[in-house]
């Protein structure tokens, strides 16, 4: 279930409470005006759970992927306070304010890691492609070579022998990443890492 969606429901749910809806019937409109079917299986998991005697942050405590642990307990002091409207309209503002934030990141972000990607390519169609016709020229010549040609040949060679491996080496890590973020553990020592 997409963040946008979970602060499009509290905003809703915020609106129908402070106009004296039912709670029941709040989460029974809600549920089947929701078009993400999973989204909408658990709504109706959550109305049938408070319609059979639960308070609402118990019932959502039942799907901790969507309804963490944070909305759950402010869910719970505004039951017990009897202001569930204002809770609902503060978390509302919290999500939107995430979904935001995680917006400005992505976009962010998506000029450095292109500017890295291009220059990668750049310098390996470099090696690949280019050196090598120099290196052939300083063959020629029968001159010692300085230590850096040398080291920009040998790369040069390397890349064109084993242009595979840096593709597969590639896929992998970005998969392999992936993979770490899946765990509560590895997320943290990744962003530990970062």
């Amino acid at each position: 279930v997409a963040t946008k969606d979970v602060a499009i429901f509290f905003r809703q749910f915020s609106v129908m409470i402070d106009a004296g809806l039912p709670l029941v019937q709040c989460l029974e409109i809600l549920g089947a005006n929701q078009e993400n079917p999973a989204f909408q299986k658990c709504l109706t998991g959550v109305r049938t759970t408070v319609e059979g005697g639960a308070t609402l942050a118990n019932a959502m405590r039942a799907y901790p992927k969507i309804f963490d642990d944070l909305t759950t307990n402010m869910i719970e002091a505004g039951e017990t306070g009897g202001i569930l409207d204002v809770i609902l309209q503060r978390l509302a503002a919290y999500v939107e304010k995430a979904v935001k934030l995680k917006a400005a990141v992505k976009s962010a972000m998506i000029y450095p890691v292109s500017v890295i990607s291009i220059a990668v390519l750049v310098v390996g169609a470099l090696l690949k492609f280019v050196v090598p016709i120099f290196a052939n020229l300083f063959m020629g010549l029968g001159v010692a070579l300085p230590l850096p040609t040398r080291i920009t040949m040998g790369l040069s060679k390397f890349v064109g022998d084993f242009w595979w491996f840096f593709i597969l080496g590639g896929v992998g890590l970005v998969f392999g990443i992936k993979q770490v973020r899946k765990s509560p553990r590895g997320k943290y020592y990744l962003d530990k890492f970062m």
